[in-house]
């Protein structure tokens, strides 16, 4: 018996937006085997935010670059001017691109100690960041579409179900049972895939179980699986 995998929608735009803090673990999840299944739920939202992520990103990038042009004085940049950048100009908590920035400016700093690093070098690049943000992050596997299915045979709405589900915000609930129902449909072990942690695994305040616990237990789903970003790069 394989693994099947019905992914949320964080995971569906971590895989296809490569600046997303998630791009690196929904990417190696989907492309490591086994199907990947997208429900209709997943299909509208991400029909619906795609587009609204992608711009976020496009705007959050475009006003890094214009504060490392108008902040950073030297023509040439040291490790130390790097680090600056790194400090003052990267915020962890705050930018969706902090991953993909974080990874590049430390490998630029490596290269500053053995060459000179033009600023103008930096911009360009990202510049070209801003561009590629509106780019399928998995093309080089022939495309998101490519490493997905669809699925099209229908979903039953399982009252009951619901009824004893922790998860009730927004789409996720509806997600959740989507999940279930392919769980039921197939004879794989099937996995959710989600980068919502907090709505989908941790304990909330107030709840009598963590929400991973609740959803094993009221579905046919055999695991979830944590894809969200950690913090580290």
């Amino acid at each position: 018996m394989g693994l099947a995998k019905v992914l949320d929608t964080g995971v569906l735009l971590g895989v296809t937006i490569e600046k997303d803090a998630h791009h690196e673990l929904c990417y190696e999840y989907v492309t490591k085997g086994g199907p990947c299944y997208i429900t209709p739920t997943v299909d509208d939202e991400f029909s619906n935010k795609e587009e609204e992520i992608r711009g976020d990103l496009h705007s959050e990038l475009t006003t890094h670059r214009t504060r490392f042009i108008s902040e950073v004085d030297s023509d040439a940049l040291s490790p130390g001017a790097i680090d600056w950048v790194r400090s003052n100009l990267l915020d962890r908590d705050e930018m969706d691109s902090f991953r993909y920035l974080e990874a590049y400016y430390q490998k630029k700093r490596k290269e500053a100690r053995y060459r000179r690093l033009d600023k103008l070098e930096v911009s360009k690049d990202l510049e070209d960041m801003e561009m590629e943000v509106w780019e399928d992050a998995a093309e080089d596997e022939g495309g998101y579409e490519s490493l997905i299915t669809y699925w099209e045979a229908g979903v039953d709405e399982y009252p009951e179900v619901k009824r004893n589900l922790l998860i009730y915000e927004g789409d996720d609930c509806d997600v959740c049972l989507e999940a279930h129902h392919v769980a039921t449909c197939i004879d794989d072990d099937t996995e959710l895939g989600t980068t919502n942690k907090k709505h989908f695994i941790d304990t909330v305040a107030g709840e009598p179980m963590s929400r991973e616990e609740n959803i094993l237990a009221e579905t046919d789903l055999d695991s979830i699986r944590n894809l969200a970003w950690d913090g580290s790069v």
